[in-house]
């Protein structure tokens, strides 16, 4: 991935990070990876370590369907069966 610019530091986990913004060649979208990440990846969908615009949203929604498909078919669920 082509490195846009650097965006400095950030202390996650009480380590520091160095971070940058990246071009993804597979979208053509801009996004946030740590530097040691971005240069090695090929493109944004393959790794966790990264804001992008729509991959949290993926998350919610999974989140939320997967939490659909336990009221739905593990009968000793307390919502089963209610809609």
């Amino acid at each position: 991935m082509k490195l846009l610019r650097k965006l400095g530091t950030r202390i996650i986990n009480n380590r520091l990070e160095y971070w940058g913004t990246f071009l993804c060649p597979v979208n053509k979208e801009e996004i946030e990876m740590r530097l040691d990440v971005g240069k090695k990846a090929k493109s944004c969908s393959s790794h966790k370590n990264m804001k992008h615009g729509g991959f949290h949203n993926k998350e919610k929604l999974y989140k939320i369907w997967n939490a659909m498909k336990k009221r739905c078919f593990t009968y000793k669920n307390k919502y089963y069966g209610v809609e």
